[in-house]
């Protein structure tokens, strides 16, 4: 479930970014549409100048001749270069003021100024425009590979995760009794390897009594059950920080970190009474019990801590034997 809620976490993040840097292309994508559209609107402001002027030309009402070219004017006024068309408009209101004007050929003149802008300014908007379209298709080239290098990110990060998950779980599983669910032999020298030897800790040492006779009269399945459910009652009855092995058959281990052989003995008295007192589906079991308190585990301590479990099943079993 924890892994689910990881991978949610992650892809959500993912998608998040993804439509985070889909919102900025757009964007710029419409700033790149913007300026493409002004770029081209100078052009149009060339041809309302022509047409405001040619209207100036057509009619015979000074007034109104002069009104036609202030619009004109006002549009000059909107393109960049517009000196020349503004030095031919002032020009022409001074002809108009004195009736000099002469419609066809002020007309022709205005067209090849307007014309030579228009052609300045029209390759000028051409490259510009082809140096826009290029930028935008980088910018979605860009935001298409960043987008694709998250997303493949993500799959990695999952493959990664779950490849060191599998990892750990091989590493787990090789220091875990599949059927009890409880550490092995390899993994109890590994934890006592690290352990404090300023501290002292106790060992337990517990065997089922009459375990064959279980397997031999109930079958192996039965036996089975035995012992996951005195592997469950061990594991009520110690600490989170305290460890329990299955020794081999039959037997476990306990280990009691940073406890004396007073504490021990109550951790080790409950657990005789919880599996004396368990009901087995219908079977009554006991167990024979080992302990001792050490601050260095090695094998002569193991070696004694096995005597001590063999005196109480020497003494009549459902015992507890101090090494």
């Amino acid at each position: 479930m924890k892994q689910k809620i990881k991978y949610i976490i992650l892809i959500s993040l993912t998608v998040v970014s993804i439509s985070f840097l889909e919102y900025t292309k757009n964007q710029k994508i419409k700033e790149i549409d913007n300026q493409i559209v002004s770029l081209k609107t100078p052009i149009h402001f060339l041809f309302n100048v022509q047409y405001m002027f040619n209207k100036a030309m057509l009619t015979q009402n000074k007034a109104l001749k002069l009104q036609y070219i202030d619009t004109a004017e006002y549009f000059t006024n909107l393109i960049k270069n517009n000196s020349e068309i503004k030095k031919f408009l002032q020009r022409e209101k001074i002809k108009i003021s004195k009736n000099e004007d002469n419609p066809v050929k002020d007309s022709k003149e205005l067209y090849e100024i307007i014309k030579n802008i228009a052609e300045k300014q029209y390759l000028n908007i051409l490259n510009s425009l082809e140096n826009l379209k290029k930028f935008k298709n980088i910018i979605n080239q860009t935001f298409m590979m960043v987008d694709l290098s998250i997303i493949v990110l993500t799959v990695l990060l999952i493959i990664l995760y779950e490849n060191k998950r599998h990892k750990n779980h091989l590493e787990e599983a090789s220091f875990k009794d599949y059927l009890t669910n409880t550490y092995n032999r390899r993994k109890f020298y590994e934890i006592a390897s690290m352990l404090p030897n300023d501290k002292k800790h106790t060992l337990i040492m517990l065997d089922i009594d009459h375990f064959k006779q279980i397997n031999d009269n109930y079958g192996h399945e039965k036996g089975d059950f035995v012992l996951k459910e005195v592997a469950d009652i061990i594991r009520h009855n110690i600490r989170k920080n305290d460890y329990i092995f299955r020794w081999g058959g039959e037997e476990f281990i306990v280990l009691l970190k940073n406890t004396d052989i007073e504490g021990g003995m109550k951790v080790v008295e409950k657990l005789k009474e919880d599996i004396e007192n368990h009901d087995f589906q219908g079977l009554k079991i006991t167990s024979s019990f080992g302990i001792c308190e050490t601050n260095v585990i090695n094998d002569n301590i193991l070696q004694e801590l096995d005597r001590a479990l063999y005196e109480s099943k020497r003494n009549g079993r459902n015992r507890i034997t101090v090494a």
